[in-house]
């Protein structure tokens, strides 16, 4: 009886003690509003909210965009303000 219930504390400390293996973080990006139009070579404002868990505004983030021609292979990244 000793030993099953050392195993079941031991088992049960493990359960609690340890992080959690799905402990990623996930957030939802909203577009404030989607452009009527788009033109090549003319300039493009596209707002947008970044919430953790989709609920609490994540602060501190360095937003940039990444575009990849298909044809070409050229990539454009672009810096958020």
């Amino acid at each position: 009886m000793g030993r099953l219930l050392f195993a079941a504390l031991g088992i049960l400390a493990f359960w609690l003690l340890a992080p959690p293996v799905d402990a990623g973080g996930w957030v939802v990006l909203t577009l404030d509003d989607w452009p009527a139009e788009v033109r090549a070579g003319e300039e493009l404002t596209l707002g947008f909210t970044v919430r953790q868990h989709g609920q609490t505004l994540a602060p501190g983030l360095t937003p940039q965009l990444i575009a990849d021609h298909a044809g070409t292979g050229q990539q454009l990244t672009v810096a958020g303000a």
